[in-house]
C-alpha cells in the first residue's frame, strides 16, 4: 500500500469512527431529553410526588427502603417502561445493552445528588454489590465515573 492509499483508507476509517459515535451520542442525547418522561404520568405522578420524603433520608438506608416499599406499584411501572433499571429485565443488569448502562450510570449520579449519603462513590459501590454486577463491569463503572466526576472519588481527610 502506498502513502496515498493508506491515508485515504486511514481517513476512511476515522470518518466511520465518528459517524459510529455520533450515532451513540445521538441515542445518548435523546435517552437524556426523553429519561424518566413517565414520572409525568399516571400511575407514577402522583405516588412519586408524594415521595419527595425520599430525600431525607442516606440512600440505601432501612429507612430508605422502606420508603421505597411504599413506591412498589408505581416502581413496578416506572421499571416496565424505562430500560435504563436492572428491574427492566428479567436477567438485571445482562438484560441490558450500553445504552442502558450509560443512562443508568447517569441516573444513579443524578440520584445521588437529591439524597443525604456519603457521596457517589460510595453509592456507586453500593449499587454494585446491589445489582449483583460482576467484577469487570463494575470496574468499568467505576472508571467511567471517576474520569466524569474525578471530584466524587477524591479522598475525604
Amino acid at each position: 500500500m502506498n502513502k496515498k492509499e493508506y491515508d485515504e483508507a486511514l481517513s476512511n476509517h476515522r470518518m466511520k469512527v465518528e459517524e459510529y459515535i455520533y450515532c451513540i451520542s445521538t441515542n445518548l442525547l435523546m435517552r437524556g431529553m426523553c429519561h424518566d418522561s413517565s414520572k409525568y404520568k399516571e400511575p407514577e405522578y402522583s405516588a412519586f410526588l408524594k415521595a419527595t420524603n425520599m430525600r431525607d433520608c442516606e440512600y440505601d438506608s432501612e429507612e430508605y427502603r422502606k420508603r421505597l416499599a411504599s413506591l412498589a406499584n408505581a416502581r413496578s411501572y416506572h421499571y416496565l417502561v424505562n430500560s435504563h433499571h436492572p428491574q427492566h429485565y428479567r436477567n438485571g443488569v445482562n438484560g441490558m445493552d450500553l445504552m442502558d448502562v450509560i443512562e443508568m450510570l447517569c441516573d444513579w449520579k443524578a440520584s445521588v445528588c437529591r439524597n443525604r449519603n456519603e457521596g457517589f462513590a460510595m453509592c456507586l459501590k453500593l449499587n454494585i454489590k446491589r445489582f449483583k454486577i460482576d467484577e469487570q463491569l463494575g470496574e468499568i463503572l467505576t472508571n467511567t465515573a471517576e474520569r466524569l466526576w474525578p471530584e466524587d472519588f477524591k479522598k475525604k481527610e
